[in-house]
């Protein structure tokens, strides 16, 4: 078997073929000017704690 963890994304691709790659895969793009908000230990994010 092998492990999800081997399969690590790449954090900075500058090749312009590997770019054009990457790009054409994207299905949809979202941006949001808000700040998000992010509580640590929350481990389901539609549910509040209790």
């Amino acid at each position: 078997g092998s492990s999800i963890n081997q399969y690590k994304a790449a954090r900075c691709v500058k090749f312009a073929p590997m770019v054009d790659i990457l790009n054409s895969r994207v299905s949809a793009s979202y941006f949001s000017p808000r700040c998000p908000k992010w509580t640590p230990g929350r481990t389901q994010w539609g549910a509040l704690p209790r």
